[in-house]
C-alpha cells in the first residue's frame, strides 16, 4: 500500500496474508534525539526562546524496548532483531518512498519485516513533532507547559512496502508537566526531569501505535 495512501487514515492492521510470513522483524527509530524547547516570554514583546536536550539514545532505547516487550506477549514466536542503521538515509528513504532502499535494507538484515517509527507533525505548532514549549504569558496562571512526544509507526515488509500505518490524532499524545521553565538553557535538575517526562511519554505512545498496528 503507498504511504500516500495510508497517511490519510489514522491506522491500519498489518494484512494476514503478510502476518503468518514474518519470523523475524527489527525495530527502528527515525525520531530525532535532539529535542527542541521552546518559551514564549509575556514581555516585553512576546519573544520566543529556544534549547535543546540531548537525549543521546534514549528515545531510541524506549522504543526499541517498549516494542520488543510488546511483541515478546503478542507475537512470541517472532525473533526481534537489533541491527545497525543510519537514521538519516533510512529516514530519507522512506519520506520519498523509496521500496528499494527500504527492501535492501531489510534483505541485508534478513528481515521479513521493519517497525519503524517516526515522529509525527501537524498544521499547529502546538501539537507536532517531539518537544517542550512552555507559553509564559502575564495573563496565563499558572504557566502552561506541553510535552509533547507524537509517534508515528509503519510496519514495512521485505519488499520495503509499507503495509500498515498508525498515527494519533493532532494533541491527544501530549500532556501538561507540573515543571516550569524559569530560564534558559535549562539547570540540570529540569532538564533531568523533561528527559523523564519524555520518556514516559513516548513510552506510552509507542505502546498506543503498536495496539493500532495489532500488536
Amino acid at each position: 500500500m503507498a504511504l500516500a495512501a495510508l497517511l490519510t487514515a489514522c491506522a491500519t492492521q498489518t494484512p494476514p496474508q503478510l502476518e503468518a510470513g514474518i519470523k523475524t522483524v527489527a525495530v527502528v527509530s527515525l525520531m530525532p534525539e535532539r529535542v527542541s524547547i521552546s518559551t514564549l516570554r509575556g514581555r516585553p514583546f512576546f519573544t520566543p526562546e529556544y534549547s535543546f536536550i540531548d537525549m543521546h539514545g534514549q528515545i531510541e532505547r524506549t522504543i526499541w524496548e517498549t516494542t520488543a516487550n510488546k511483541l515478546a506477549v503478542s507475537r512470541p514466536g517472532w525473533t526481534v532483531k537489533r541491527v545497525a542503521y543510519n537514521p538519516a538515509a533510512l529516514l530519507k528513504a522512506y519520506r520519498a518512498g523509496d521500496e528499494s532502499a527500504l527492501g535492501q535494507f531489510a534483505a541485508q538484515n534478513g528481515l521479513d519485516a521493519i517497525i519503524l517509527y517516526t515522529e509525527a507533525f501537524y498544521e499547529s505548532m502546538g501539537g507536532q513533532g517531539v518537544g517542550i514549549a512552555q507559553e509564559t504569558l502575564p495573563i496565563q496562571r499558572p504557566q502552561l507547559t506541553l510535552v509533547m512526544g507524537n509517534v508515528a509507526a509503519a510496519l514495512v515488509d521485505r519488499n520495503g512496502k509499507v503495509a500498515a500505518f498508525s498515527v494519533n490524532r493532532w494533541g491527544t499524545e501530549q500532556w501538561r508537566s507540573a515543571t516550569t521553565i524559569t530560564e534558559m538553557p535549562l539547570d540540570a535538575r529540569t532538564q533531568e526531569t523533561f528527559v523523564s517526562e519524555l520518556r514516559r511519554l513516548i513510552a506510552v505512545n509507542t505502546s498506543i501505535r503498536m495496539k493500532d498496528l495489532g500488536y
